[in-house]
């Protein structure tokens, strides 16, 4: 309640300050074996439609709310109720139009919609305590379920800039030859690392573990080829099929973690996989950007992981598709085609 009045007018609410004038309430209350203090719906909203912005306001209501039941009560006994529920409903008028805000929400986030009109529907169905209970389960289930969908991408250079940019969403935006630059955005941990792995494998068109068995077969094949004078037609036909999934375009894998917030060792574990298959392909694996909590993890889970991996870390991706452009101009043999096993 003390949330929606603030937004509603314009001020900053201290929520260690209300607790414990809600807390100290009760406790005093308690001597005098008044009921427990608690946030009104219905007289919250109608006192701030007639104007109240202070505590003096409650004060005042107080005051007349003591003179009624000890003075006035009797003369509005015979009043119906009907008349007393009339005015909690205008009080609340406005709050129960905000359902027509529905379709925003829905435009906007359809996650956040539907956790608005569950929240909303429990307050006005069954009661605002269970309602409050729902909203903070379902949002917590919101929260949950998007942080099983991290945003992922691939970034391309917008010419003439240091820049790189999504470049499903920049036109301008363009991917450097030979280079896939990997964007993921979240925490890499036991549950989303692999939702981590299924998109890199997907948005780069390469999944090192069948690219391994695809290079070995093709090495399999060209040694048989050599060995006949003449290649039979079947051998010629499996020849043809393995070298047209053998993928010889990526020469570099860059991982961009600047959104990275945290990993953790089951990430970190997942991570040194997928460095070491792409290793055995001799396509090196950079990171860029990497938060200083991120690369103490890395660093301390596998200790090892930049000088027997070879995984180097860029401060930024500019730095580390410079020095892989760098690598590639001063090799002679910049295609590879070859497999560790």
């Amino acid at each position: 309640m003390a949330l929606i009045f603030a937004q509603k007018l314009n001020y900053e609410v201290d929520a260690n300050q209300e607790l414990l004038a809600m807390g100290l309430s009760n406790v005093f209350g308690s001597f005098f074996s008044c009921m427990p203090v608690c946030a009104s719906l219905s007289r919250s909203l109608i006192q701030q439609v007639v104007g109240g912005v202070s505590q003096l306001a409650s004060i005042v209501s107080c005051l007349i709310l003591l003179v009624i039941l000890l003075w006035v009560g009797p003369f509005f006994e015979p009043l119906p109720r009907a008349v007393l529920a009339g005015v909690i409903v205008v009080a609340l008028k406005g709050m129960l139009l905000q359902v027509l805000e529905f379709w925003k929400f829905w435009k906007l986030s359809k996650v956040d919609a539907l956790v608005w009109m569950g929240t909303f529907l429990t307050v006005v169905l069954i009661n605002i305590d269970i309602g409050l209970l729902c909203g903070v389960v379902l949002s917590l289930a919101a929260i949950l379920f998007l942080s099983f969908k991290p945003h992922t991408c691939l970034l391309g250079h917008v010419p003439n800039t240091d820049f790189y940019l999504d470049i499903a969403r920049y036109k301008a935006a363009k991917e450097v030859e030979g280079i896939k630059i990997f964007h993921y955005s979240g925490g890499i941990n036991f549950a989303t690392k692999s939702i981590f792995k299924s998109d890199l494998i997907r948005l780069i068109g390469i999944n090192p573990q069948k690219e391994v068995v695809y290079r070995a077969k093709l090495a399999k094949y060209l040694g048989k080829a050599d060995d006949q004078l003449h290649k039979s037609a079947n051998l010629t036909g499996k020849l043809e099929k393995v070298q047209g999934k053998v993928n010889t375009k990526l020469r570099c894998l860059i991982l961009d973690f600047s959104s990275v917030s945290h990993i953790d060792p089951s990430g970190v574990s997942m991570l040194k996989s997928v460095v070491e298959n792409f290793t055995k392909l001799d396509i090196p694996v950079y990171i860029a950007s990497c938060k200083e909590p991120v690369y103490e993890m890395l660093t301390k889970v596998y200790p090892d992981f930049v000088t027997k991996l070879g995984f180097r870390s860029f401060p930024t991706v500019y730095d580390a598709v410079h020095y892989s452009t760098e690598l590639f101009l001063s090799s002679s043999n910049s295609t590879i085609s070859t497999v560790r096993l």
